[in-house]
């Protein structure tokens, strides 16, 4: 995998931290595997989110899969409630090169109704504003 690739896996995937330690990049493929698995997610919907920076639409399965990788790293509560400060101590630590508190900060506001609906809403609004972020850069 290349570097951006593996970036926005990292992101979009949001698999950050567990118990407060950084899960290793065989951990990160575990969580991934093994969420895709239980879900059912379909290939070309995780490349969509890693490559097109884009959440699919209509897909069950991706809000479902979503939930499951949050859970599994601690984003994601019990109660379906996200938890931006590891979101934001994650990026702070990788090498994230955009402005973390701008992208956290305009996302923490976001909540759905149901834990499927929030990982969802979190991670498209956390989606635009680095696809925001990256075409003010490319720009200067």
């Amino acid at each position: 995998m290349n570097m951006k690739y593996n970036t926005v896996l990292l992101l979009l995937c949001v698999i950050f931290t567990c118990n407060e330690a950084l899960l290793s990049q065989t951990e990160q493929i575990e969580a991934v595997q093994l969420c895709a698995n239980q879900t059912g997610i379909a290939p070309k919907s995780i490349a969509k989110l890693t490559r097109k920076l884009s959440v699919p639409k209509n897909d069950p399965a991706v809000k479902t899969f979503l939930v499951c990788v949050y859970k599994y790293v601690g984003l994601q509560d019990q109660n379906g409630n996200m938890n931006f400060q590891k979101i934001r101590e994650q990026l702070k630590n990788d090498f994230f090169k955009y402005d973390t508190d701008t992208v956290v900060d305009t996302c923490s506001g976001v909540k759905g109704i149901t834990h499927e609906d929030n990982a969802y809403l979190v991670t498209q609004c956390l989606l635009k504003q680095i696809r925001k972020l990256s075409n003010k850069n490319n720009k200067n």
